[in-house]
């Protein structure tokens, strides 16, 4: 499992591996001058919904598995690298924070194919754009069942901002109750993407904006 203070199994496992996320995880630590709780930099799968007794079967609605960023930085911070396919899924991203011009408060994917699935993104905000998920740069994404809820963004998409990002698929994802002054669910600029049967609702400053 993942200890709490410094994410050692992300950092040391090899490219192309599994980690297995249980429990509540807080707190942020400084990385390549970024602060966030949870920072990538190579091919992987990064999986919740475990418990510190069973390892072999994941179940995130009946193990939530956290990471809680307390307002003091970005929740997981995917870096930008030619080459990097990682999937996310069964994870909770909450409070993540960044202040200034910053995109993606909760969630920063800056390259690579890129799966994220079975998320919560919550309670997260970015005081320029992206609150809940930024997206760029990437060669392929696919967002698929997440929860994007409460999220802010004081320009651009409150619940998720893509920007000048390639072959984009969101499907059947929650958008609802996040706010921004352009896109208060879903902002897209400069992108390709696909929009599948999601719900988008109750956002304040549109429901999806493109440019």
């Amino acid at each position: 499992g993942l200890e709490q203070t410094g994410w050692f199994p992300i950092y040391a496992a090899s490219p192309g591996g599994l980690v297995k996320v249980a429990g509540y995880c807080t707190g942020v630590s400084v990385r390549a001058g970024l602060t966030q709780t949870v920072y990538i930099t190579k091919s992987l799968t990064l999986r919740g919904g475990y418990t510190k007794d069973d390892w072999t079967t994941s179940d995130p609605a009946a193990n939530p598995t956290t990471l809680d960023a307390q307002n003091q930085g970005r929740a997981l911070y995917l870096a930008p690298g030619a080459g990097v396919t990682a999937a996310v899924g069964g994870l909770r991203f909450l409070n993540g924070r960044v202040t200034g011009g910053n995109r993606g408060g909760g969630v920063y994917v800056g390259s690579g194919d890129v799966t994220l699935r079975n998320n919560l993104m919550s309670g997260n905000m970015a005081a320029y754009a992206g609150g809940g998920l930024y997206v760029t740069g990437v060669s392929a994404a696919d967002v698929v069942s997440n929860t994007f809820q409460n999220n802010t963004a004081s320009e651009y998409g409150g619940g998720v901002y893509l920007e000048s990002a390639f072959n984009v698929t969101l499907t059947a994802n929650l958008v609802q109750s996040n706010s921004s002054g352009r896109g208060g669910g879903v902002s897209l600029e400069k992108s390709t993407a696909w929009l599948i049967s999601n719900t988008v609702q109750a956002n304040q400053g549109h429901g999806i904006w493109v440019s």
